[in-house]
């Protein structure tokens, strides 16, 4: 794929980049534009890019701003993941030490309130 899209003509070119805009655009297709995009920015000079016909500033703006969005929400995701990576470890601390305590005569069905 990487080297079909390094040969594309400037007319090509062009209408794949206002696809790939739309396509920044929606969350589930996102991912195909980013990688697409990426390849296209490493394949072809900025000089070439910013001069076809038919690509705005509009487009790069949109794609910027879009991108930008993506990569937010994609931060956001990870520090989410944190969180509840660090809630499980808590929880199996939790678990853990009341499965100790079931082993111990007298603690069984004992309800252990958190703190």
């Amino acid at each position: 794929m990487d080297e079909v899209l390094a040969s594309l003509s400037d007319s090509q070119l062009a209408v794949l980049l206002c696809r790939i805009r739309d396509w920044n655009t929606n969350a589930r297709t996102a991912v195909v534009a980013q990688r697409v995009l990426f390849v296209i920015l490493r394949s072809y000079g900025a000089q070439r890019l910013v001069g076809l016909r038919g690509v705005g500033r509009d487009v790069w703006d949109a794609l910027g701003s879009y991108t930008e969005r993506h990569y937010k929400r994609m931060e956001e995701l990870v520090e989410e993941s944190f969180m509840v990576e660090y809630t499980l470890r808590e929880m199996e601390q939790v678990v853990g030490g009341v499965a100790e305590l079931e082993g111990v005569d007298g603690v069984e069905g004992m309800q252990i309130e958190a703190a």
